[in-house]
């Protein structure tokens, strides 16, 4: 699927960055409200299901988010030494 933004790396990977500190941060205060649930006596048990699917899926969002970061770090540094080792061979050449 093509997209219609422009495919700057550092500008993708700053997004996917903020992006993945804001859901690691949602999951410690998921992780927060968890512990206050396992603490108190009185809480329906519906909550305990809602916070742990809660905690799936922010935990599945983080990992495909630092995934995709990955990859554009990967994609990013296989250009920079490809773009390198032109300019070595271009030099050898012409030398």
């Amino acid at each position: 699927m093509k997209h219609d933004f422009p495919n700057i790396p550092c500008v993708n990977s700053c997004i996917i960055l903020t992006n993945w500190d804001m859901t690691s941060s949602k999951c410690t205060c998921i992780y927060s409200v968890l512990v206050t649930y396992t603490m108190s006596e009185s809480v329906e048990t519906w909550k305990g299901y809602v916070y742990a699917i809660l905690m799936f899926v922010t935990a599945i969002g983080n990992s495909l988010l630092l995934q995709s970061l990955f990859k554009l770090s990967y994609d990013a540094g296989g250009r920079a030494k490809a773009g390198i080792v032109s300019m070595i061979y271009k030099k050898v050449w012409i030398d």
